[in-house]
């Protein structure tokens, strides 16, 4: 990791907003270059070939710095504070948000060893620093303050989001089970932009098998989706983010949180993940995303689920308007029973054939 590098923190499990986080030498605080690799010293362990050590950086030294930084003079930053500023500010810029110097905290942590710049209305409550072999990881523990999340808006007012949409489809195979697919729309408000508008979209999928007299059906399969309609194509400007961001390997069904954000402002869906996951986006069509939960060839009983988050920014008055694919397939008796539709839910007879 290089000085000022752009993190994203989490709150909890949350990955949401941005920070800026940068890391000096005591020797060389004030005249860092920001191509430099980070810290020669953290917790007085050198970094290099089997350097290892942990740095927790507490909320109580976090708020007493950032208290003692309200009205410092911009002026009297560190090379290396002005350069995680930068960073910060630079960020802002290219997804169309509006953070200034003003309303950004510069604080140095750790003796100087941390730099943390940081939008003024996050709370950090931890910051984590591990070497493991020389190599170094930080993460942060943070949320939006209550001024960012209210619903409602104002001058001075920083972007929120609102909900924009929601709704619910239902897919029944017949003897076999079913499956709860939901999906909400948000806009980003308060964001000082005439010129485009931000959109998040969360969609959630969950397959649960009948109760049988005999074993019960297995959920082999189940795909989530969404794409934007033909008619707002044009107005699409690009993508923002999206998470999950590649294919992965569940954990048993431990909680999962995904999250994205537009201008700084998180959110995010949660669902239990479990087997095999894989996931695809359009990247020329900002929106357009699919999950999908399969199995494979060792079915185990139980619930399943899927979920994601996208983002993308569009042309102002562009609606959100986005198209949904939900699909669940069971596994009973050697045959597999498929279930799907377009924008709806649907009630699908057991045929015993393979899809």
């Amino acid at each position: 990791m290089k000085r000022g590098t752009l993190c994203r923190v989490s709150a909890g499990a949350v990955w949401s907003v941005l920070l800026v986080l940068a890391f000096t030498s005591p020797a060389t605080a004030d005249q860092p270059e920001p191509s430099d690799l980070i810290v020669p010293e953290i917790a007085g362990q050198t970094v290099g070939p089997g350097a290892e050590a942990t740095l927790v950086i507490p909320e109580s030294e976090i708020a007493e710095a950032r208290s003692a930084s309200v009205g410092d003079d911009p002026g009297e930053l560190t090379r290396t504070e002005k350069h995680a500023e930068d960073v910060l500010l630079a960020a802002s810029e290219r997804e169309g948000g509006s953070l200034d110097e003003e309303a950004v905290d510069v604080v140095s942590l750790a003796g100087g060893d941390v730099v943390l710049a940081v939008p003024a209305t996050l709370d950090v409550s931890k910051v984590t620093v591990n070497v493991n072999d020389g190599f170094v990881e930080v993460s942060a523990d943070a949320a939006e303050s209550e001024e960012v999340t209210a619903e409602g808006g104002g001058p001075g007012m920083s972007p929120y989001w609102t909900n924009d949409g929601d709704g619910q489809y239902v897919l029944t195979v017949k003897g076999m089970g079913d499956a709860l697919f939901v999906w909400k729309r948000e806009k980003l408000m308060n964001d000082g932009n005439s010129s485009y508008t931000w959109y998040s979209y969360k969609r959630k999928g969950d397959a649960h098998p009948f109760e049988r007299t005999g074993p019960n059906a297995k959920v082999a399969k189940l795909r989530v989706q969404s794409y934007p309609y033909d008619s707002i194509e044009p107005g699409l400007v690009n993508w923002v983010d999206w998470e999950p961001a590649s294919n992965f390997h569940g954990n048993e069904g431990s909680p999962i949180t995904v999250s994205v954000s537009a201008l700084a402002v998180g959110t995010s869906i949660t669902f239990a993940d479990r087997d095999d996951y894989k996931v695809w986006r359009n990247a020329n069509n900002p929106g357009s995303y699919w999950i999908e939960m399969d199995q494979g060839a060792f079915l185990d009983g139980g619930s399943r689920s899927a979920g994601y988050a996208v983002a993308w920014k569009a042309k102002q008055g562009t609606p959100g308007s986005q198209h949904d694919f939900q699909r669940v397939v069971f596994f009973y008796d050697s045959g597999n029973y498929v279930c799907d539709q377009y924008d709806a839910g649907d009630t699908c007879t057991p045929n015993g054939v393979d899809h």
